[in-house]
């Protein structure tokens, strides 16, 4: 079941940082899954057992050298989603260089014997899915050890690189600025 959709987001506006609250994954997917399956709740964990029972080996390869949207996005995984096999690769410059794309792609290594997985992590990030997975081969050293790659590109940084607040934060600010104004 998802718990907490939503997450609390600080965004700044003339150097002021504000509160919003904006989707815990990088997009509204589960907001939408969620509307629709009200009715049959079941659905959703059905799905989440499925996922774990797959128990993928994901890894994550960071294209983009921002550091805060790898952090966020493996706590989303690992946090959130609940996966417990993640790994970040951490690859020489030269061949991350090898695998520049414009846009995030969930790569699957295990031939589609882990599809529940592979689109949570295509619907959720988002990303396209890949099963042409020759260019990793070549860049991995033991690409067997994983199931899937997720590749973190350009495309993601603007949903994950936030600074994240908690509800505590939320209602202090709410608690300040009614003071102020009363």
């Amino acid at each position: 079941m998802i718990r907490n959709a939503l997450k609390v987001s600080h965004v700044f506006i003339n150097e002021n940082s504000v509160f919003v609250l904006v989707p815990r994954v990088g997009n509204y997917s589960e907001i939408h899954e969620l509307a629709q399956n009200i009715f049959d709740l079941n659905a959703i964990t059905r799905t989440k057992e499925s996922i774990a029972k797959e128990n993928a080996r994901v890894g994550i390869i960071n294209t983009t050298r921002n550091v805060n949207t790898l952090e966020q996005i493996k706590k989303l995984l690992q946090e959130n989603l609940n996966y417990q096999n993640v790994t970040n690769l951490k690859l020489p410059a030269q061949k991350v260089k090898l695998l520049n794309q414009e846009t995030s792609t969930v790569y699957d290594l295990a031939n589609g014997s882990k599809p529940f997985t592979t689109n949570e992590l295509a619907t959720k990030l988002p990303a396209s899915v890949s099963y042409e997975t020759v260019s990793l081969s070549s860049i991995l050293s033991k690409p067997e050890e994983f199931d899937i790659i997720v590749l973190i590109a350009q495309d993601l940084i603007d949903k994950y690189d936030r600074e994240e607040g908690s509800l505590e934060d939320l209602n202090k600010g709410r608690d300040d600025w009614d003071y102020l104004n009363h």
